[in-house]
């Protein structure tokens, strides 16, 4: 994987700078498009080099999957995606911990760390010890009906395709509800995200011993404490689940594939993937199975909105009826 505007092929250094609203300046692919002195979440980044176009495009178009490295070495260490790699010096002839690959690795991983710990607030601190005080706690399969709810203006595709891969995987009949209004108390103005734990609280109020599970859904760009974004999440334990679909909407990494098609699968797959997770089904590494993890779209293009035959047959064990 490399990195270059998806409209002219530029390409930035490890020293190319940008400017947040706040003033401060920073290498925005070092920390995902999160400015490390406000917390401002970039969605979108500006080809701002010389020889570049100067146009605006999705901060996830600028991550190319033609190299030799994967979007896990990617996030482990943003910087080897604009340096041309080099073999590591030797080291030192007595030193306390070696320069080279792992030091490098370490020292990116504390750093993306503490970014990350320094964004957080107090509602995200809460959430997050929430969240880990209910590790663990038993997942529920009562209940028959599974209930999607649209919060705000969601696209008509993205309903018809949880629709979809709700109704292809389970047998449960799956009722939409009339959309509810996308609630302000939940943005968090300083990244510029939704919180997902206050829509996750939001979406409580549909549970009962009849639900399945409880599927809302959101054109918008969510983050779980601790995380820079995710596509979707759930409470462990509970019958809840929110996508933010906010960032589904840009070009595939597929060639030629409709922005449709796109959309649908995207779609599908990470919904059956939370699914799994939410009854206890752990990451799988068969190819196209929707329970591959997935830390960009370049992994979640990569997925389908089906379970392998393993995880099928371990979930089939847990729940009835399925198919």
């Amino acid at each position: 994987m490399y990195i270059a505007c998806p409209k002219c092929d530029w390409r930035p250094s490890p020293e190319t700078l940008w400017t947040c609203t706040c003033g401060h300046q920073w290498n925005s692919f070092e920390t995902h498009g999160i400015c490390p002195a406000c917390s401002k979440v970039w969605t979108v980044t500006q080809c701002s080099g010389p020889e570049g176009c100067g146009e605006y495009s999705d901060h996830e178009d600028w991550y190319h999957a033609e190299d030799d490295f994967t979007v896990a070495e990617y996030l482990e260490n943003p910087r080897i995606a604009m340096t041309v790699p080099q073999l590591p010096a030797a080291p030192a002839s007595t030193p306390s911990l070696p320069k080279g690959p792992v030091s490098d690795l370490l020292e990116s991983l504390l750093k993306q760390m503490l970014t990350l710990y320094e964004t957080m607030d107090d509602e995200d601190q809460a959430d997050l010890q929430r969240m880990r005080s209910q590790l663990g706690s038993p997942s529920s399969t009562e209940g028959h009906v599974t209930l999607i709810v649209p919060i705000g203006v969601v696209h008509p595709v993205v309903v018809q395709a949880a629709l979809e891969a709700l109704e292809t995987t389970f047998v449960h009949p799956v009722e939409v509800m009339m959309p509810i209004d996308l609630p302000s108390s939940a943005f968090n103005v300083r990244r510029g995200q939704y919180r997902a734990a206050r829509l996750l609280d939001m979406l409580s109020y549909f549970v009962t011993p009849d639900v399945f599970r409880v599927v809302g859904l959101v054109d918008e760009d969510i983050y779980q404490a601790g995380t820079n974004f995710v596509f979707g999440t759930q409470w462990p334990g509970s019958k809840l689940i929110i996508l933010g679909t906010r960032r589904f909407f840009t070009r595939s990494s597929v060639p030629g594939e409709a922005m449709e098609d796109v959309l649908r699968r995207r779609v599908g797959a990470t919904l059956i993937s939370q699914i799994g997770a939410s009854l206890g089904l752990k990451m799988c590494s068969s190819p196209g199975c929707a329970r591959n993890p997935s830390n960009s779209l370049i992994d979640t293009d990569q997925k389908t909105a089906r379970l392998c035959p393993d995880c099928a047959a371990q979930i089939a064990a847990w729940l009835k009826p399925w198919i």
